[in-house]
């Protein structure tokens, strides 16, 4: 007999096995991975939590918890216009966009709510690697970009919380080196087409050492285009407005001083 299983999973756990049994004949499996016990016939399913997805209709919707790609202190934020983002109080930096659908908190709000949960939705990008913190002082240009440290704290970063203005966007704020700095984000026009973007406003106010620079993005696929970067092969743009963004070892930065600087986040297609 000819068999031919074609199958495609891009994001969570889940998995696929083919194998065939028949009386007097050995089991035998037919793909590379076999679950335990599987000889002995379908095993019992644990009982998945019924979804409970949070839906942004006519205001953001904010999401602090285990977050998958943005550590023990993710802090979700859904738009209307499915665009949606989570920023990192590890990190104090973004951590992921995406489009669609927002978040399923079915994990977190059953049971004892362990694990980190994924975004529901697609075309999810983290812009930097998950446990880059978002300023450094680099001494050169190729100098290693500082991490995280074990207990999933950002040296010489204190964490200021957040506020919501009227329309419930949340700005982030929190201290480095002296200077406070304070990261708005808010979201315009639809997620499903190129017109949804996502808009961040940062502001830096207080002494910046003279060597300060800010993480944009970090990957070996970012190219620049038309005034703007594309970022990994899910084609999301950025664009900087308010300070001049540098490419150097597959790390977009820019300068720190005090004022405003925005950046633009949206798809190509």
């Amino acid at each position: 007999h000819q068999v031919r299983l074609e199958y495609f999973q891009l994001h969570t756990k889940l998995g696929l096995f083919l194998g065939w049994r028949a009386p007097g004949l050995a089991p035998t499996a037919l793909s590379t991975w076999a679950p335990m016990g599987w000889q002995k016939g379908e095993p019992e399913k644990k009982k998945d939590f019924d979804p409970i997805p949070l839906i942004a209709d006519k205001e953001p919707l904010l999401y602090r918890n285990f977050i998958k790609g943005a550590g023990n202190r993710g802090i979700g934020i859904g738009f209307p216009g499915w665009l949606n983002l989570a920023w990192s109080a590890e990190t104090m930096n973004l951590a992921l966009v995406w489009r669609g659908a927002f978040m399923d908190a079915s994990m977190h709000w059953n049971s004892r709510g362990g694990g980190h949960k994924p975004p529901m939705g697609y075309d999810i990008v983290a812009p930097v690697p998950e446990g880059w913190v978002s300023l450094a002082e680099l001494t050169s240009a190729d100098a290693e970009w500082p991490r995280i440290n074990e207990h999933g704290r950002a040296e010489g970063f204190e964490w200021f919380g957040y506020r919501l203005d009227q329309d419930r966007n949340p700005t982030f704020r929190y201290q480095w080196k002296g200077a406070v700095v304070e990261d708005h984000v808010t979201a315009e026009g639809d997620g499903k087409t190129p017109a949804g973007r996502i808009i961040r406003t940062i502001k830096f106010d207080g002494p910046i050492p003279k060597t300060a620079r800010f993480l944009v993005a970090a990957s070996d696929k970012i190219t620049a285009k038309d005034g703007a970067w594309i970022v990994s092969d899910r084609a999301l743009k950025i664009t900087v407005s308010g300070a001049k963004p540098e490419l150097a070892h597959g790390r977009l930065t820019f300068p720190v001083q005090e004022g405003p600087v925005t950046l633009t986040y949206s798809w190509t297609k």
